[in-house]
């Protein structure tokens, strides 16, 4: 894995997973011809943690369905979870769409489960408004129905995060946390 990357990219939007250590971190970004800018970039944990500040992605499939999409598909394990994530790339001549999907299965309730990102330096938070983004074109949205987006206390990170609630579920259970970040074009 020393070296490993591979990239979903479109006209506008991509996300390259790269090997950082025992895993894959990832990096989203708003592209155009002459440049990338990173909106976020997560942050990963150690070998040693059971509950890391990101999920563990180890092995990642990259597949093209179609002309209009494409998918990267991950996995990997800690302590005793076992951790998911399907990102799609969806274009249109209305934009771009980049969709993550994750997933832990876990035996008991967790320490602490979700993504966690540091921003780019074109993105800001925003309580009213979430991050703000270095362009109005540009929109973050996370999944109504399974995930939270909550500020770090860490200056200029976020974490995305189940929204079950860790009393209201039997162990063992699987989490989910899904977003996306679109772009008019």
């Amino acid at each position: 894995m020393p070296d490993e990357q591979y990239i979903l990219a479109g006209s506008a939007l991509g996300v390259r997973f790269f090997a950082a250590g025992d895993r894959f971190a990832h990096i989203i970004s708003l592209r155009n011809r002459e440049q990338s800018q990173v909106f976020f970039e997560s942050v990963e944990g150690g070998p040693d943690d059971a509950w890391p500040s990101s999920p563990p992605l180890q092995s990642v499939i990259i597949e093209k369905p179609s002309a209009s999409r494409r998918l990267a598909m991950l996995l990997g394990m800690a302590g005793q979870s076992h951790w998911s994530l399907a990102v799609e790339l969806l274009t249109s001549a209305d934009g771009e769409w980049l969709i993550f999907d994750f997933a832990c299965r876990a035996p008991q309730p967790p320490e602490f489960v979700g993504s966690r990102y540091r921003f780019g330096p074109l993105v800001r938070w925003n309580k009213e408004e979430w991050p703000m983004m270095p362009s109005g074109q540009v929109r973050l949205r996370t999944d109504d129905y399974t995930a939270l987006l909550r500020p770090h206390g860490s200056p200029n990170e976020m974490v995305m995060i189940p929204r079950t609630a860790q009393g209201s579920i039997a162990f063992p259970a699987t989490l989910r946390w899904k977003y996306s970040i679109e772009v008019a074009t």
